[in-house]
């Protein structure tokens, strides 16, 4: 727990900081962003999430509805008949456009880790005004199958992090178990290079897959080593969590293998597909074609999230 304010000196990795701690015996020390807040009173272990981060896991609030064809954004410029075959094509491929979780069965997230190694940590105390928000996202995703009980001899800690909207986000901190995972060297696309395979399209998708990570198996043998303590027992994933190492790669290398058919007209970064033509004709059979490989593939869209036949859009906020 904190003891007074202390100094970000610098970023020393993707989440990771090297804070300046004075008076102590080690002065300075890297810290896991979920380990770091804006300096109040101490009130537990709540990591502060900064406002426009990208979306990590789901909400406590509005999982796994059905969403109206409406929710859906489609381009003010269309006409009448564009938009009476765009939503012909939303409504054939309903199934896909969900904010519930899909489960693929293209490919599992396996962990590789040194035979005889193990992570034992300390399970962390949670806020008493946090821990029945808590409780009530360790049941909901449990109902959802993402989580279940636990006997394995591995623990990492659980880090609860406050969204600016107050509401919560179950994190683990997987550092130590990262540390013996064996490095997935799967490369990862530039983005300067996507945005600039684009070019002049005249019509652009993006499509935003719902809770992505969590639409990814765990390989069964593999579940033990996510466990996590509770006060309310240990639980392990059975989906892919947010934060292991390798878990980008396993993504990115499932978007290659269903969109090396379409290269000529869609991309991925991670959970984020872009869809990208010269005319309406082309756009709407690319669409269509994308579409029925997340359907094949058993991933699901957020409907909220995606947008379609636009004529300019962001992409990975450029």
């Amino acid at each position: 727990m904190w003891q007074r304010m202390f100094t970000i000196i610098r970023q020393v990795g993707p989440v990771d900081y090297e804070v300046r701690k004075p008076g102590h015996r080690q002065e300075q020390q890297v810290y896991h962003v979920n380990q770091l807040k804006e300096w109040k009173t101490p009130q537990g272990w709540i990591a502060q999430e900064k406002a426009g981060e990208g979306d990590l896991g789901p909400l406590c609030p509005g999982l796994g509805r059905a969403v109206p064809k409406k929710a859906i954004h489609l381009s003010n410029e269309l006409n009448n008949r564009q938009r009476q075959e765009l939503l012909a094509i939303v409504e054939e491929f309903h199934e896909v456009f969900q904010e519930s979780l899909g489960r693929t069965a293209s490919i599992q997230h396996e962990i590789r880790t040194p035979i005889g190694t193990l992570v034992r940590e300390r399970w962390r105390p949670i806020p008493q005004q946090r821990q029945q928000e808590v409780r009530r996202e360790v049941v909901k995703m449990q109902e959802q199958g993402i989580i279940r009980p636990s006997h394995s001899p591995w623990r990492s800690p659980i880090v609860p992090v406050s969204k600016p909207d107050g509401s919560l986000r179950l994190c683990i901190d997987f550092r130590k178990l990262n540390a013996l995972t064996m490095f997935d060297a799967f490369p990862m696309p530039y983005v300067s290079h996507l945005i600039e395979r684009i070019g002049e399209a005249r019509y652009i998708s993006t499509l935003d897959l719902a809770k992505g990570y969590w639409q990814i198996p765990l390989r069964p043998s593999n579940c033990t080593k996510t466990a996590f303590g509770t006060p309310w027992g240990l639980f392990e994933f059975v989906r892919m969590p947010f934060g292991l190492n390798g878990a980008a790669a396993t993504f990115q290398r499932l978007m290659e293998t269903l969109l090396a058919p379409h290269a000529a007209y869609a991309a991925a970064y991670i959970d984020d597909i872009i869809i990208f033509t010269s005319n309406w004709e082309q756009h709407l059979g690319a669409l269509r074609a994308v579409l029925a490989e997340l359907h094949t593939a058993g991933l699901m869209a957020n409907p909220k999230k995606c947008k379609l036949a636009e004529r300019e859009t962001a992409y990975l906020g450029l």
